[in-house]
């Protein structure tokens, strides 16, 4: 055990349900378990602890090839955006298993209805989130996601004003992965340059997203 993965387990994001820093208190395992996988990684220097263990309870989670709850028991209401994210950042094959999914049912995702074409749950609406999910399960992206990333990445790094920390999380998420491709990469670099003028960084974020667990600002990294 990691110093690192050693303090998260002894804090509130831990799930002794599943022994997984899930954070309980909230709706959202694996976007959460995805924040706190990457922090250990960065500052303990290791591969992901939990990674036969998240994938298990992404299975156990799982109601047809590439639909997933957010919980074991079905719990937890229409599947998100972020947790589709959070669950393609674990794992490539189930990143893959959602991209299909979404390719058959117009980019849909309700998890209550499957087979549900309902456009309120259109999470392709959301640009950067397919290209993601596609660089994520196929390790490569065409040009034209490229660009479509690339430039809503432009737009918020324009646009951005204080107070949506999530939504830098969810970029700090996602930069790894993008960072492989050369019009993300260009974007990426100026996406940090505008993030570090305005004085933002993870360790930032987290002194007001999730600020009830202490944990995730005091191990989060300085910049992004």
């Amino acid at each position: 055990m990691t110093p690192t993965l050693d303090s998260f387990k002894n804090s509130k994001a831990w799930d002794k349900r599943f022994d997984l820093p899930l954070v309980p208190m909230h709706n959202n395992p694996m976007i959460y378990s995805a924040y706190a996988t990457k922090i250990i990684k960065i500052k303990d220097d290791c591969s992901n602890p939990f990674d036969s263990d998240i994938r298990q309870f992404n299975r156990d989670c799982e109601v047809q090839h590439g639909l997933f709850n957010r919980w074991p028991d079905g719990s937890g209401g229409v599947n998100s955006h972020d947790e589709l994210m959070g669950i393609a950042y674990h794992n490539r094959v189930s990143a893959e298993e959602i991209v299909y999914y979404l390719d058959r049912h117009l980019g849909c995702y309700d998890n209550t209805k499957p087979g549900s074409k309902n456009l309120r749950y259109c999470v392709v609406r959301i640009p950067m989130v397919y290209p993601y999910l596609k660089a994520r399960a196929e390790g490569k992206l065409s040009t034209a996601l490229q660009l479509v990333w690339s430039a809503d990445l432009i737009r918020d790094s324009l646009t951005y004003k204080k107070d949506d920390e999530g939504g830098r999380l969810r970029i700090w998420i996602m930069l790894g992965e993008m960072n492989n491709y050369p019009i993300c990469e260009r974007a990426i670099d100026v996406w940090k340059k505008k993030m570090k003028k305005k004085g933002m960084s993870p360790k930032v974020c987290f002194s007001k997203y999730l600020k009830e667990i202490p944990e995730f600002k005091e191990n989060a990294p300085n910049e992004f």
